[in-house]
């Protein structure tokens, strides 16, 4: 792009000059035109550069979760406002997958709770265990009625033993004085010796019920050594289950959340993708009626430009950049009708200078002053400075 007012200034210079030079030198009348030629190309410098409309704000529209769009409502090019329905969905099986995983994440938990009910009634037979070894330690005591019986009649011998003894010995003090007999002597010893056998058979029978208590005591030992031991594995098997069944439930919590965070975007409402702009115009439809879309991860759909971030994109040469600055006050000037002029003002400048059709440019936003011209995206301008 070129300053073209400045060229035709030029071109007027040149050829005043020209003309001089083939009249002659002093021609008084041909000054005068070269200087009116320089007053009127000073009058009229001006940058004119091309521009277009542009909406700076797009909305794409993806759908990112399975469903059917059953009816397209709009058409490409189409003038919408907030809340008019762009398409119709069906996504009832989506719905339905939410809600199949909240209802696993219940069934998680209740298996949990049945492991840890487990682990309760082994605990009570522990217990139960327990309180039947103390009662067999307490026997090792002669806490038992049958011990306590055999120790009453181990009791009652020595008592005859003692006697027996004393009449024994008191039988051989006169058998050696010549008043009792031999075999009366040896009557009361075969008396004590009998006495002395019930007791050591009483004796062996509280030795056996001790020695079979014993291993009572120690196979109850094993048996809630075995308990505990289960009950170890199986708290650790619950353990190990309830952080499974934990992480299952953020997970499942995560994935719900996701889901119906999907759900949640601005431009639907209900089975309806909708238009979430105040005043908006369709670009582009990229879906049909009767597809499948968000199956395999978000599916483009459409794409809508919003009306209130209209503005004029002006293609400025490198060498007038110089000569643009925000806030300045332009003309625009559309290709359709070259006798309007738009007043508009600079709000935004690129900081990047970009290569376009072989001349390097800097791309300037301008606002317009009156927003009800209608002007539309994509119509071509000019930008006057």
């Amino acid at each position: 792009m070129r300053n073209i007012w400045h060229s035709i200034g030029m071109m007027l210079v040149l050829a005043a000059v020209v003309g001089t030079t083939c009249s002659g030198c002093g021609s008084t009348a041909q000054a005068n035109k070269v200087a009116e030629a320089e007053v009127e190309t000073e009058e009229t410098d001006e940058i004119s550069v091309f521009g277009k409309i542009e909406a700076t704000d797009k909305e794409e529209i993806y759908i990112d979760f399975p469903a059917h769009i059953t009816d397209v409502l709009v058409e490409e090019g189409q003038e919408i406002k907030a809340g008019d329905p762009l398409a119709s969905l069906d996504y009832e099986e989506y719905k339905n997958s939410i809600a199949a995983e909240a209802v696993q994440k219940q069934l998680n938990m209740v298996n949990t709770q049945d492991n840890v009910q487990t682990v309760s009634a082994i605990n009570t037979q522990i217990s139960a265990l327990e309180k039947e070894k103390s009662l067999k330690q307490s026997y090792l005591q002669n806490s038992n009625y049958q011990i306590q019986t055999l120790q009453n009649s181990v009791d009652v011998l020595d008592e005859k033993l003692k006697k027996a003894n004393e009449d024994y010995e008191s039988e051989k003090t006169l058998l050696e004085a010549g008043a009792s007999t031999e075999e009366k002597v040896k009557e009361l010893k075969l008396s004590m010796e009998s006495i002395q056998d019930e007791k050591k058979n009483i004796q062996k029978q509280i030795q056996a019920f001790k020695d079979n208590t014993k291993i009572e005591i120690d196979q109850l030992e094993a048996n809630i050594k075995g308990k505990r031991d289960e009950m170890t594995q199986k708290q650790n098997t619950n353990n190990r289950a309830a952080n499974k069944e934990s992480l299952s439930a953020q997970v499942s919590d995560i994935n719900i959340k996701n889901m119906n965070a999907k759900l949640s975007k601005t431009y639907l409402n209900g089975n309806h993708i909708v238009s979430d702009l105040k005043h908006a115009i369709v670009e582009e439809i990229a879906c049909e009626k009767g597809t499948y879309v968000g199956n395999q991860g978000p599916t483009y759909c459409m794409k809508l430009l919003d009306e209130d971030s209209i503005q004029v994109v002006a293609d400025v040469p490198e060498e007038f950049i110089g000569q643009i600055s925000i806030g300045q006050q332009c003309k625009v000037v559309p290709y359709y009708d070259n006798t309007l002029s738009l007043a508009g003002k600079v709000v935004r400048m690129d900081q990047r200078a970009v290569k376009k059709d072989g001349e390097v440019i800097v791309k300037v936003y301008i606002e317009l002053a009156d927003q009800s011209t209608k002007v539309m995206p994509g119509l071509s301008v000019d930008v006057i400075f």
